[in-house]
């Protein structure tokens, strides 16, 4: 008998339906609660978001021994995310997962050097994408040679579950979406090998919906540069707004599918809440934390609008002042 969900690893149940991981009796022997099912079939995300407790991640990791693969991606990659890195105490690998959303214009090298430098990160960094089959082979061979428990950790929403359907070539497939948190708890993936998905590091704030329907980027980023006033702001779809007080211009990498436009004075949208007020050094990147990032070559302080603080970051830039 099937006793967990095997898309999402919320534990099977036939009696409430109201409930996480109910199943139909006639259908328990397919394996997937009607939330996976949804999730899959019908892209239906109506109450399938669940809130999550990063200790209670870290609590199930406690006194396990194994080996731990732990994924970001390129919009990810804060000091929050590195908090949980630094917490997993197992011999681990970092892996950059969706190497194919990063610009051209970023090299990998440059990228391990920045998180070198940054998170002092001692361990190996892999470059992995399912989508251009970068680093796909590589990994397999490291998986091959590790004969103990595997982990996949990582943020919420860097492709843990997908990477784990191609890896394995799963033929009943983890579920996967652009929902954060779509896996619930730990799955033990069916392989030869010993290996779990887990469920994904969420961030510690309250994320809105068209936030959360916005942190799936499926193709190479481009750089948009935006020349901006003191008397203008930029505007992030209707997620965020940031002024700056100086003539300058952000270099914004962002999907294609965030609106993204400026916006002047007159315009009184989010200037009745409480702005938070960020000093940015020269030459920085300033992470909105799922989304993307903006590059500032020169010092400046920005006013931010509609955002959560813990979802802003200002960190060096890759380039350095070669940009």
């Amino acid at each position: 008998m099937i006793k967990t969900c095997l898309g999402c690893g919320v534990k099977l149940q036939s009696t409430d339906e109201k409930k996480l991981g109910y199943i139909p009796l006639e259908v328990l022997n397919k394996g997937y609660c009607k939330r996976c099912y949804k999730l899959t079939h019908y892209n239906d995300f109506k109450d399938a978001y669940q809130k999550v407790n990063p200790k209670d991640i870290l609590k199930k990791l406690e006194n396990k021994k194994g080996f731990c693969f732990f994924l970001l991606d390129l919009v990810n990659l804060n000091r929050e995310a590195f908090n949980y890195y630094h917490q997993i105490k197992m011999p681990k690998i970092l892996i950059i997962n969706k190497a194919d959303i990063i610009p051209q214009n970023i090299l990998y090298e440059k990228i391990k050097i920045w998180l070198q430098n940054n998170f002092r990160i001692k361990e190996d960094i892999l470059f992995v994408s399912t989508k251009k089959n970068i680093g796909i082979t590589k990994l397999q061979n490291l998986i091959e040679d590790i004969n103990e428990p595997i982990y996949f950790l990582g943020m919420t929403n860097v492709g843990k579950s997908s990477l784990l359907n191609k890896l394995f070539e799963l033929a009943k497939p983890l579920t996967t979406s652009m929902l954060p948190n779509t896996t619930l708890d730990f799955i033990k993936v069916k392989t030869k090998k010993i290996v779990y998905d887990t469920v994904g590091f969420p961030y510690l704030c309250e994320i809105s919906n068209d936030y959360l329907k916005k942190m799936m980027i499926n193709e190479e980023i481009h750089p948009k540069n935006m020349p901006i006033k003191k008397e203008a702001s930029l505007l992030i779809e209707d997620i965020v707004r940031i002024k700056i007080d100086i003539d300058s211009s952000i270099t914004c990498f962002f999907s294609k599918n965030l609106k993204i436009s400026k916006i002047y004075d007159n315009n009184k949208l989010y200037l009745d809440e409480k702005p938070l007020i960020i000093k940015v050094p020269a030459y920085s990147n300033v992470f909105i934390k799922g989304l993307g990032f903006g590059y500032i070559k020169n010092a400046c302080t920005l006013t931010v609008y509609h955002l959560d603080e813990n979802l802003i970051e200002v960190l060096p830039s890759f380039w350095g002042k070669v940009f």
